[in-house]
């Protein structure tokens, strides 16, 4: 007899919100011009970001999650930093993601009443590296932020749903706040 396949219909929406830190603007290395040609300083160059930024993200959405099926369910979304300023040069910002209702980066879990559906969220395609806030095992992305004017730089949020979940059908959801300093 042939078991019936039962489908768990996912929103899983960790839901984005954002926040944003700033870190305090460092100044550029002085560079001197002397009269025999360029003289650079021995301090190494320090970053330069007075930008304005904004975070979007793309939604990160499962669809249907299949319990019978052997393999895990797997979607990606995408957080991009949009920035305006005169020049950044040598900057980075960091993506800090929260643990989401679960309070542990490496246990998430979405909710559909009392019954849970356990998901995570990684910073790399082999789904190896948690991406979380820098603690607890999980760590914090890191991109450029380089340019003129206007720019902009992305990561890849990897999700995945581990297989053979025996959960009830229903719509299951998170939250998590993303928190980008830079």
């Amino acid at each position: 007899m042939t078991r019936p396949r039962l489908l768990v219909s996912c929103r899983a929406v960790p839901r984005w919100r954002v926040s944003r830190r700033f870190r305090k603007p460092a100044m550029l290395a002085p560079t001197m011009l002397a009269i025999a040609g360029l003289v650079l300083p021995t301090e190494p160059a320090q970053a330069l970001c007075l930008c304005s930024c904004t975070v979007t993200t793309t939604a990160m959405s499962f669809g249907n999650y299949d319990q019978t099926a052997s393999t895990p369910l797997d979607t990606n979304a995408t957080v991009t930093i949009n920035c305006t300023s005169v020049a950044s040069v040598l900057s980075t910002a960091d993506i800090a993601l929260s643990t989401g209702g679960s309070g542990s980066a490496t246990t998430r879990r979405m909710i559909s009443g009392t019954n849970l559906l356990y998901y995570n969220i990684f910073s790399n395609s082999g789904h190896t590296t948690v991406w979380g806030d820098g603690t607890g095992g999980a760590s914090i992305v890191q991109v450029s932020l380089n340019g003129v004017l206007n720019f902009s730089s992305s990561a890849t949020a990897y999700g995945r749903i581990p297989a053979l979940q025996n959960v009830p059908v229903g719509s299951y959801a998170d939250t998590l706040t993303i928190t980008v300093t830079y």
